[in-house]
């Protein structure tokens, strides 16, 4: 086994430069997409060339990169990485189902926003002098009014600017907290009543573990004027349901890749490390004793070996696809179909190879769903998982938690003050699953290797490293994310020994 991750605490940019050059075999890393997600300071775009070159210079000739992207800047990002001089070799994306829309309902904004310019003014001035009379800030009202998935929003400057006013279920809570005057109740009422409720469905949001409850219903309502009417149905968003990950790679100009792995030990990728199991027999091309052989393929006839000249592969050609198993995936994957029926066999976390894990979840895939066999699956990260190794871990800072806002899953409820975490959570919003990040380290980087992660976050990638028997060496930002990733990456590493 590997010695445990080193977590260095600190700027990357600053750290990197304190790190030998062409000392790293691999970097595999989740950095800020540059989106402000959920408002987070340190997501405020992605990372720069300068960062990038410092990560070139520490990474061997030939080394690769793997980095996450959002699907709305990794072209922000993979232009950054080119310009460092990397060598951009392919995408790998990650699907999963289980993203939730963050779309504006246009027809409902219309309702809300045109014919009423001016008309909540007065409810505005009247909000705004109770709040600063109340002497609190806007993001601690803001935080008893979460989003769907249980970010802050902008509700509370809305209804100081005049934008809309509360709804009747936020005016309950409002009322007594800020003493509004009673007066303003029918307008909110009538407000309420404009859009006529057609019906309820359940919360989207709600799901096991996030801050809305699974029976919790949202009211249905229908356009109340003909702007409206016309854009029903409109929105502003996709559902998420994909990350882009750059497979880029340190160029090793003079040499052939033979006589680089040789020399640095890198420069390749880890393909029987990373097949994809399956019980299909995977002589003939196209898989399949029943294929038809034919003179018309681009490429030549497909012919069948002998069993004298196949030897059947441990599984699947690795592809640039990996998914997480969800149903949604799943029905995607069975519009295209199979020809042959087969298993999807997932990752096990302490089988020594994970294609012949002794672990297989059945996912019987018939002629309809069969293409999702071809591609590694992992389930996204469960609870389990993103608070692995937090069940004694404690808050010893005393910082005000009103302004940070609860993770993607809703696991965090804003808290003020310090003390043990309410049930041992996991408090970074975008932690991956560590068979994921698993499979990406073991994809890149030999057995013993030093692994890089510029931006450890929670630790996952580190812990990843550590199970695979790299080495392994991480950058975090955040005093508080260091802490906590630095208990994770203890208890991990205590566990696994132990377990050994």
């Amino acid at each position: 086994m590997s010695t445990p991750p080193t977590l260095l605490l600190g700027d990357c940019f600053e750290v990197l430069q304190t790190l030998k050059a062409e000392s790293v075999d691999a970097c595999v890393t989740d950095p800020p997409y540059g989106l402000s997600f959920m408002g987070k300071h340190w997501d405020k775009g992605v990372p720069d060339v300068d960062m990038w070159r410092q990560v070139f210079r520490v990474l061997k000739p030939g080394a690769h990169l793997l980095s996450f992207f959002g699907t709305r800047t990794y072209h922000r990002g993979v232009v950054a990485i080119e310009d460092a001089g990397f060598e951009i070799r392919d995408q790998i994306g990650w699907l999963y189902g289980s993203g939730f829309p963050k779309s504006l309902d246009v027809s409902k904004a219309i309702d809300k926003a045109a014919p009423r310019v001016g008309m909540f003014d007065a409810f505005a001035a009247h909000f705004s002098e109770r709040l600063r009379a109340s002497g609190k800030a806007q993001k601690e009202v803001a935080a008893l009014f979460p989003s769907r998935t249980g970010g802050l929003t902008g509700c509370v400057w809305n209804w100081a600017n005049g934008a809309n006013v509360p709804t009747l279920e936020q005016w309950k809570t409002l009322q007594p907290l800020l003493e509004l005057s009673l007066e303003w109740l029918p307008l909110i009422e009538r407000i309420e009543a404009e859009r006529e409720v057609t019906g309820k469905h359940p919360n989207p949001a709600g799901s096991k573990g996030n801050t809305f409850p699974l029976d919790q219903e949202c009211a249905i309502t229908a356009p109340a004027t003909e702007a409206a009417k016309q854009w029903d149905g409109w929105g502003t968003a996709l559902k998420p349901a994909w990350e882009p990950i750059v497979v880029a790679r340190k160029p090793f100009p003079g040499r052939t890749v033979a006589q680089n792995v040789l020399e640095h030990g890198v420069g390749g990728l880890n393909i029987d490390g990373c097949r994809v199991g399956t019980d299909d027999d995977l002589n003939g091309g196209a898989y399949s004793d029943n294929r038809e052989v034919s003179t018309n393929e681009v490429y030549g006839e497909y012919k069948r070996l002998t069993p004298d000249q196949f030897q059947q592969p441990p599984g699947r050609w690795p592809a640039n696809v990996i998914h997480s198993g969800d149903n949604e995936v799943l029905a995607e994957f069975a519009k295209y179909g199979e020809r042959k029926t087969g298993n999807v066999k997932p990752y096990e976390e302490k089988g020594a190879s994970w294609f012949t894990s002794h672990k297989v979840r059945d996912v019987n895939h018939s002629a309809s769903t069969g293409t999702a066999a071809r591609f590694f699956y992992t389930a996204k990260a469960s609870k389990d998982d993103r608070n692995d190794g937090l069940y004694d871990y404690e808050h010893t800072d005393a910082a005000d938690m009103v302004d940070r806002e609860p993770d993607s899953a809703g696991m965090n409820s804003p808290r003020a003050g310090a003390g043990r975490t309410s049930g041992a959570k996991n408090q970074h919003p975008t932690v991956k699953p560590t068979s994921l990040m698993r499979y990406l380290v073991r994809l890149v980087c030999p057995k013993g290797g030093l692994v890089l992660d510029p931006f450890a976050g929670s630790g996952t990638t580190l812990i990843a490293a550590y199970r695979e028997d790299c080495r392994a060496i991480g950058i975090e930002l955040d005093p508080d994310y260091h802490k906590m990733a630095s208990h994770r990456i203890d208890k991990a590493t205590a566990q696994l020994r132990l377990e050994l």
